[in-house]
């Protein structure tokens, strides 16, 4: 036990957030450069010198070093010797060591606080946390450090969930073309704009007025307004995140929150931890959820024994509760949204479990469930009788009452100082409320008998003293029921859930439960209310009209205004201007300031105009950048930015962007899009003098001033043939057409004047060429056509501009002073849909009048939620004897079992959706097995619900027996149905059945055909790397048992332990973002790719994935072939390959060779630059040590491999050059120090293209993976011919060696070489298949030509050990390489070999323009 908590501790010390990016953030504030590590130094620094003067004691000495550990000591006291035996018996008994242990760790806390007050870091224990002045300069960098960290940590969670998002819409944007097509919708008319009155009458329609459209926006029928945003909500989740970790913030949070709606997640939390807090109080150390939650479940028990019921949720009164309910929803305006049958039932049975808690139930307390029911909403479980979720609302709903909500006299209490201040701040409003509540008197006197007898004492007797049944007691009774105090107790006792819209009371309790529902937040909502209906109580003049505004208008009223107001009030400021923050208000003269007029300006011409800081957000799809490689990296300064400004179909002038532009940040997305932010701070593009004076034909036509803007990028290249591509355009409404009266007019042409639009807006950068329909007369902007193939912008993309009058111009953008990208993301593969365009401009400057019908906008479909995998975040987790001790006792073999097929555990890269089959024999029977995958499981590891009851008769089966299991799949490089693996399943253990679950290893292979198959028959095929499936034996049982969660270590997982390399595998598949999240998602996307309608239901789906998966409509005689495993982990740049030179053969005798070997990148990467981490750039290296038994002319090379990170491209490959060096080596006659090495020919040793024997290539990659395996490469004499190069960047070098027009003597028959390339994933040893490739052997020659020249050469040919030898004296000659002398010499001989050619090589590259090795 100790060993787990100290292991959960050092996880929450790495992990202390429960929000992934924010440990992320907490990690990165730790990292060695961070400013954090300068303020530690500085404690522990002051801390140490403390420590020291306690170290007269030794046992005290001893004590304060062991709490400090280690490390601290070897850092901070390097003089400090350990004595651990002075605290151990017999010197000291264990009682006696935890007392001194406990003072030492008291000593230390008390002279760390008072180490951080000195050194000025008060800040940190709490101590006026908004105070700044006078910090130490390395907090004030921690605290920027920080923050730069968190901000940039949360832009990037925020982007990705942007882009989720804009998934999710597009998939609802092409269901919509779907279900058009479908259809067969027309297109709408071009003349007139087609309507759903015209559809099916002729006659005119009129358009609607004000009060019809506020009507219609106040209608609350329909599907449940939305609460909280998924932007808001990421935040929300963040600081819940860090109120988890610290809940002492929690008053600092609800602070800063004040006035401010809670998005769902912190609403869900804090909301919770004010319902505790009074418990909390009187338990302030136990485990205080656990005891409320078991005392309210006893209490429930006790309740439901009492009353002789048998559930809880199904009480005496049910029907009562029941029909208060649908009445309580049917009429309320908050509740009408949400009346579904599930809503309802829920709030019935949540009451209903309340009254057997402690018999109490009253109508306003579904209004105060209400809210509870939203903020502790749980959208995964469907409420049911044995549900907890509604119980647990019973227990929020009974804390409410009893800790929180104000009592029945703080109500009433509230509402009369609510009428007090209004009678001395607004005496006018409170004066009229008064005198028509006795007008027209009609009171029900049951909707308001709890909000008023009840405490009415005084009132109450003065009522009772009046003649029972005279007039006088029905006036006063009346007159006391229409006073309008009783409605504002009926605001307040409802929780303003009766007369409010769903928003503004989830915003009025959010405050609520901030400020800990303090009479003040209730009095100051109710103000607020009622001064924003002052216009409507004013017009009223009797008492119904009265009461139609207190329980109608206010829902009407928009939240933005209530909290407005509320803010207002909280903030001290005058009552009486409220009513001017109801925007649904009649206008009133001199309400509002009057629109200014257009700036005069010269007949005929349009007032000057300009256009500034322009920011572009460029989206570049991966599978553009893959046919593309020149936009792999995006070069601010080839942006060109050109700005066309029209009237109408006339161009007036044209301008185009001159000065440099600064890349801001590069990104990237979920989809492995790159997102580049650019910024031209630098242009203004301005327009003056615009003569649109004889432009009279375009203004008949209703033209209007634009401005379009075009963004095209000049590709690299030398400078005379570079072109422009256009990235993409956007159109820009520059004015608005006003009459000089300042009224909106198309009447007279003599009449209109110009209004500038000014302001910063944001518009879509739409992809491609700038259409031709976009050159025309409308005031809005076209509807573009389809985007045209080969675009290079992705959707999404968008333009940030200034528009300004240069008469008056604005302030600019700051530029920052540095610009830094941001970290991007792992790219992801290319198979993706870039999302489409969903963002709008901030504030349109298009005029609302539109000649165009808007497009109207998909239906939005609820998303796809996808449930939390079976899986623990670790991708093996190791077997829990204690967990598998819950299995139960096994049978025998006559008993009948039950066979799980759970899950199949990360599928490799080449597969995509999968089905599990198999085969039990028990005896003479067969069953066959189909097992097909959950929708919403995740596909990487989809999830089975698969059970098979095996052996009903109960006959005795074989205890050897196996169930085979095979699992198919789509290969997604050849779209063939193929086979990931197979595995036998051990049924029975020592006679018993073997009971639990079992992880097993997929192996690649067809097992051997007999009668009788056991569990080893596969273990000599190779592994699916990674790859396992989860079974479960059980004894038979009606009921299907569920899965447990794998995170829990049911599973035996012994066999399926990763190696090493599995373990780099599970980090790459952690990080591919792109791959679907569901086996819905795949499915669908393989739908998509195959140009299938897309199916949405579920059923159709499974079928579509069992007809695809069905070898036997393939044809009779189809097989499934095994899935190529030397393509199940794609490449990534991240891992890179490993490239090792092994052997050469058919060279010339008398050379010593090395080999010169280099990455030639394939053209569509050719000019990307190297990424921060250095990946991508010049790979390049060099062979240096040999095996000196080889011989000269077939040496083995002995060289490590080299780890490579070139991007992908299939054209990509190594280019091997083996250089010979004629050399002779001089040794010294004593033999007690290195010789010397020279030519033969001319002394000197140089390297140059007279040192090239010859020449091979190797392709590096084939259908996304590294083309791993020992390739047998022909070598070609001398240098590469020229032009041979580039051809091997653009076509397949098999390809290239075949039609290459081949001099004499270029060709070496004899001479080839052995290369060995993996994937970066891998260990060599750890590879699950090594293929040879031959067939550049045969693109170049004949293979058995090249294997001639790999038999071992005559005896007397040199080795490559004769370097030595050769030159030693007779005598040590003849013993060849068994002498002392020769492996002195020998190592001298290597040493400087090694060191000279690396020179000459490093010499040589430097020469030829390439860097240093």
């Amino acid at each position: 036990m100790s060993l787990r908590g100290e292991n959960l501790g050092k996880k929450a010390e790495k992990s202390p957030f429960s929000v992934e990016w924010l440990n992320s953030c907490y990690q990165q504030t730790l990292l060695p450069d961070a400013p954090w590590h300068a303020m530690e130094a500085k404690v522990a620094q002051s801390l140490a010198s403390k420590v020291e003067k306690q170290f007269g004691k030794a046992e005290r000495k001893e004590a304060l070093m062991q709490s400090l550990g280690e490390l601290f000591v070897e850092k901070y006291l390097p003089k400090a010797t350990w004595n651990p035996q002075i605290l151990e018996p017999p010197n000291m008994s264990p009682i006696e060591k935890q007392k001194i242990m406990k003072e030492a760790q008291a000593y230390l806390n008390s002279q760390m606080y008072k180490c951080v007050k000195e050194k000025g870091y008060s800040v940190m224990l709490g101590k006026n946390p908004n105070s700044s002045n006078n910090q130490p300069n390395e907090y004030e960098q921690f605290l920027q450090h920080t923050y730069n960290i968190f901000l940039r940590g949360l832009e990037r969670e925020e982007y990705k969930q942007e882009n989720e998002l804009t998934k999710q819409k597009q998939d609802e944007i092409k269901l919509e073309k779907k279900l058009n097509r479908m259809m067969k919708i027309p297109a709408p008319s071009r003349i007139k704009p087609a309507t759903a009155v015209s559809s099916v009458s002729s006659g005119s329609s009129d358009k609607p007025n004000s009060a019809a459209i506020r009507s219609m926006i106040h209608k609350v029928e329909g599907d449940p307004p939305p609460l909280w945003g998924p932007q808001s909500d990421l935040i929300g989740r963040a600081v819940q995140a860090i109120l988890q970790r610290d809940p002492r913030k929690f008053e600092y949070v609800a602070g800063k929150m004040h006035g401010r709606q809670l998005p769902g997640s912190l609403r869900t939390f804090m909301w919770s931890d004010v319902l505790f807090r009074e418990e909390r109080k009187k338990m302030p150390e136990a485990n205080l959820e656990k005891i409320i939650r078991e005392r309210f479940a006893k209490a429930v028990s006790r309740g439901t024994q009492e009353l002789r019921i048998t559930r809880a949720t199904n009480s005496p009164i049910s029907g009562l509760i029941e029909t208060a309910v649908i009445e309580t929803y049917n009429k309320t305006t908050s509740m009408v949204a949400f009346k579904s049958s599930e809503h309802m039932r829920e709030a019935s049975r949540v009451l209903n479990i309340l009254y057997v808690y402690d018999r109490s139930y009253e109508p306003y307390l579904i209004h105060w469930l209400f809210p509870l029911q939203i903020a502790f909403q749980s959208p995964t479980e469907k409420t049911t009788e044995k549900g907890e979720h509604v119980y647990e609302l019973a227990m929020y709903l009974d804390l409410l009452n009893s800790s929180c909500f104000p009592t029945w006299p703080q109500v009433f209490a509230i509402a009369e100082q609510v009428m007090v201040t209004l009678s001395l701040s607004d005496p006018d409003l409170y004066t009229h409320l008064k005198s028509i509540a006795k007008t027209n008197m009609q009171v029900n006197k049951k909707e308001f008998l709890m909000h008023l007898i009840s405490s009415e004492k005084a009132k109450a007797e003065e009522l009772l003293k009046a003649t029972p049944g005279s007039k006088r007691e029905e006036y006063m009774s009346n007159e006391l029921l229409a006073d309008p105090l009783v409605f504002i107790r009926r605001w307040i006792g409802e929780g303003f859930v009766s007369v409010l819209d769903t928003p503004a009371v989830m915003y009025i309790w959010d405050q609520c439960f901030m400020q800990g529902w303090e009479p003040s937040v209730l009095k100051h909502f109710s103000l607020a209310i009622l001064e924003l209906l002052r216009e409507k109580f004013m017009k009223a003049r009797d008492y119904l009209q009265m009461k139609e505004v207190f329980l109608r208008e206010a829902s009407k009223l928009y939240t933005v205004d209530i909290q407005m107001a509320w803010i207002h009030l909280e903030n001290g400021k005058d009552i009486l201007e409220i009513p001017y923050l109801n925007r649904l208000r009649p206008i009133t003269p001199g309400s509002r300031p009057p629109s200014a007029p257009p700036t005069p300006g010269i007949p005929g011409f349009l007032n000057p105009c300009g256009m500034k800081d322009i920011i572009l957000r460029l989206i570049i799809p991966s599978e553009v950048v893959e046919k593309e490689q020149w936009l792999s990296s995006v070069d601010a300064n080839s942006l060109q930015v050109h700005v066309h400004a029209y009237f109408g179909s006339v161009k007036l002038r044209s301008r185009l962007s001159m000065g440099n532009a600064v890349t801001t940040s590069i990104t990237k997305d979920n989809y492995g899009n790159t997102i580049y932010e650019v910024h031209f701070y630098e242009d203004k593009f301005v327009f003056d003098n615009l003569d649109i004076s004889e432009l009279d034909v375009e203004k008949e036509l209703g033209a209007f001033p634009y401005a379009i803007v075009r963004v095209e990028y000049r590709k690299p290249g030398p400078e005379a043939l570079r072109v422009s591509v256009p990235l993409g355009w956007a159109r820009i409404p520059l004015f608005q057409r006003v009459s000089r009266g300042g009224r909106s007019s198309a009447d007279s042409q003599a009449n209109i004047e110009w209004s500038l639009q000014d302001g910063d807006f944001v518009f879509t950068l739409h992809p491609g060429a700038l259409p031709q329909n976009l050159i025309s007369s409308d005031a809005a902007t076209p509807v573009p056509e389809d985007q045209v193939e080969d675009t290079v912008l992705g959707y999404n993309s968008e333009m940030v501009v200034i528009v300004y009058d240069p008469r008056h111009e604005p302030e600019g953008r700051a530029r920052p002073k540095g610009v830094s990208p941001i970290p991007t993301l792992p790219a992801g593969s290319t198979n993706q849909v870039p999302p489409l365009a969903t963002h709008t401009p901030r504030h349109s400057p298009v005029p609302k009048q539109s000649p165009r019908p808007k497009p109207k906008p998909a239906p939005r479909r609820t998303p796809i939620k996808t449930p939390q995998p079976q899986e623990s975040d670790e991708p093996w987790v190791e077997s829990n004897s204690t967990t598998m001790a819950s299995n139960p006792m096994p049978t025998g073999l006559s008993e009948p079992f039950d066979f799980y097929i759970d899950s199949v555990r990360f599928i490799p890269d080449n597969s995509s959706m999968i089905k599990v089959t198999g085969l039990i024999k028990t005896g003479s029977e067969a069953k066959l097995l189909l097992a097909l995958p959950i929708m919403e499981s995740p596909a990487r590891s989809p999830l089975f619900d698969f059970k098979l009851t095996i052996n009903e008769q109960k006959k005795k089966m074989d205890a050897d027996m196996v169930a085979f299991l095979r699992v198919y799949t789509e290969d997604v490089l050849t779209d063939k149905i193929s086979v990931i693996g197979s595995c036998f399943v051990p049924i029975f253990k020592g006679g018993k059945l073997n009971v639990g679950g079992q992880q097993l290893r997929l192996r690649n292979g067809i097992p051997p055909t007999k009668a009788k198959n056991v569990v080893t028959d596969l273990d000599a095929f190779p592994a699916v790397p990674a790859c396992s499936i989860l079974v479960r034996l059980l004894p038979a049982q009606q009921e299907t048992v569920p899965m447990p969660r794998y995170s829990t270590g049911y599973y035996f997982s012994e066999p399926a332990k990763p190696t090493v390399s599995e373990e780099r595998v599970f980090a790459s598949y952690r990080e591919h973002f792109n791959y679907p999240r569901t086996v819905r998602e795949m499915i669908q996307r393989i739908q998509q790719s195959n140009e299938v309608p897309v199916d949405e239901n579920d059923d159709n789906l499974l079928q579509w994935l069992q007809d695809q998966l069905d070898i036997k409509k393939q044809g009779p005689k189809a097989v499934a072939d095994n899935l190529p495993l030397s393509h199940c982990v794609r490449y990534r740049v991240k891992m890179g390959l490993k490239a090792k030179v092994t052997n050469a053969y058919g060279l010339p005798d008398g050379h010593y060779v090395q080999c010169f070997v280099r990455v030639s990148p394939g053209e569509k990467v050719l000019t990307m630059e190297e990424t921060p981490e250095g990946y991508g750039k010049e790979e390049k290296f060099v062979t240096l040590k040999q095996d000196f038994d080889s011989f000269q002319s077939a040496p083995k090379f002995l060289d490590d491999a080299k780890l490579m990170h070139p991007f992908y491209d299939n054209y990509s490959c190594l280019i091997i050059q083996v250089f010979g060096l004629d050399l002779i080596y001089r040794m010294k006659p004593e033999h007690d120090e290195p010789g010397t090495v020279h030519s033969i020919k001319n002394g000197d040793l140089a390297l140059g293209d007279d040192q090239i024997l010859a020449w091979g290539v190797v392709p590096l990659f084939e259908g996304n993976c590294v083309a791993s395996g020992i390739h047998e490469v022909p070598l070609f004499k001398g240098k590469p011919p020229a032009g041979i190069i580039e051809e091997f960047t653009q076509r397949n070098a098999k390809n290239v060696i075949e039609k290459w027009k081949w001099e004499k003597n270029q060709k070496m028959p004899n001479a080839s070489m052995t290369v060995f390339l993996w994937d970066g994933h891998f260990d060599p040893d750890e590879l699950a298949v090594k293929p040879t490739f031959q067939y550049l052997l045969e693109a170049a020659g004949t293979q058995t030509t090249y294997l001639q020249g790999r038999k071992p050469p005559p005896k007397n040919s040199k080795k490559i050990s004769n370097f030595v030898i050769d030159n030693l004296e007779q005598k040590y000659k003849k013993l060849g390489t068994n002498s002392s002398v020769y492996t002195t010499e020998q190592k001298y001989f290597e040493d400087l070999i090694t060191k000279t050619f690396y020179n000459l090589m490093e010499d040589a590259l430097m020469n030829a323009g390439y860097g240093p090795l």
